[in-house]
């Protein structure tokens, strides 16, 4: 029962407090809001006593903007399948290492061939990733909407990206560089295997989506 609790709570759109118990992992029985609301006023846990002191008093909670900030960006984080098993803790240290960035339509954020190490999160927008995009027709292999990502195997290693990316939608991106990534897993090493695991799968399903792509090619030009 508590496990469907939480996945209703982190589909629906509930207002912040309700998100944030679903964060945290506490999905309380149900009962009225003003009583949960002073119940938890009065918690150890930081994230739940922030919650609702906002919801109490919306209007004088100003001070407290960068905080509810942060805990809109970790509930998106945990919409992200790469970092949906991950506790509280560890997405707040990937969070730390994020940083936000702004493109809009049309830009190009990197070309097949391009090094680097950076693996983007979705917050807002889209963007297609192609091949042999500056051929006069570029291949479409995906577009990658708000709540996902891309660029990920960049971070495992440092060879050239095997496609490019360009902006569909303008876009609201997270950035999260291999080095930093390194780095907090070798404080927080519990985190590379809900990582790994992850692109793993998401690896083997580009390998079978890519050699659709190719059989499918082939069979157009004997055609």
């Amino acid at each position: 029962r508590e496990a469907t609790a939480l996945l209703v709570h982190l589909l629906e759109e509930g207002d912040l407090i309700e998100r944030s118990l679903a964060l945290t992992g506490k999905v309380p029985a149900p009962r009225d809001k003003e009583s949960l609301i002073e119940e938890l006023l009065t918690s150890n846990d930081r994230w739940l006593a922030l919650a609702a002191s906002h919801a109490k008093e919306p209007g004088s909670q100003e001070v407290l903007s960068e905080d509810r900030q942060l805990m809109e960006r970790l509930l998106m984080l945990q919409s992200v399948e790469l970092f949906s098993a991950m506790t509280l803790e560890q997405l707040e240290a990937i969070h730390s290492c994020l940083t936000e960035q702004h493109y809009t339509k049309g830009e190009v954020i990197f070309n097949e061939g391009d090094i680097g190490d950076e693996l983007y999160i979705v917050a807002d927008g889209q963007v297609d990733i192609l091949l042999n995009l500056k051929s006069d027709e570029p291949l479409h292999l995906a577009t990658v909407k708000a709540g996902n990502y891309f660029g990920e195997m960049s971070v495992l290693d440092r060879d050239p990206r095997s496609a490019a990316a360009r902006v569909a939608e303008d876009a609201r991106l997270f950035v999260l560089k291999g080095e930093q990534l390194k780095e907090l897993i070798y404080v927080m090493p519990e985190i590379a295997f809900t990582i790994f695991r992850v692109l793993s799968e998401r690896l083997r399903r580009s390998d079978r989506r890519l050699d659709s792509m190719t059989r499918k090619e082939g069979e157009a030009e004997k055609a």
